[in-house]
C-alpha cells in the first residue's frame, strides 16, 4: 500500500531519504506514495532508482511552489529597465 502524503515537501523529504539510503547500501526496493493535496489524489510507483531520481526533481518544484520558494521567472522585467 503507498504511503499517503498531504503536502509536496513531506513526499518530497520521504523520497528523497529513499534515494539516499538505496544509494548508501546499494539495494533498492520499490517504492509507493500517493499524495493528496484535496483537490486531486495521486498515487505512484518507483520500480527502479532512475525512476525515482527522475521524479525528485518534480516533486522538488512543486514542493518549492507549495512553500512559496519558487521563483519560476529568471530573467529581468523589461530587459531591466524599470
Amino acid at each position: 500500500m503507498a504511503t499517503p502524503f498531504t503536502t509536496w515537501a513531506d513526499l518530497y523529504q520521504a523520497l528523497l531519504d529513499k534515494y539516499n539510503d538505496a544509494l548508501l547500501t546499494g539495494t533498492f526496493e520499490t517504492v509507493e506514495a500517493s499524495i493528496d493535496t484535496g483537490n486531486s489524489r495521486r498515487s505512484v510507483t518507483y520500480r527502479t532508482l532512475e525512476d525515482l531520481e527522475a521524479a525528485l526533481d518534480r516533486i522538488k518544484q512543486r514542493a518549492d511552489a507549495e512553500s512559496g520558494s519558487f521563483c519560476l521567472r529568471t530573467f529581468a522585467r523589461n530587459g531591466g529597465r524599470g
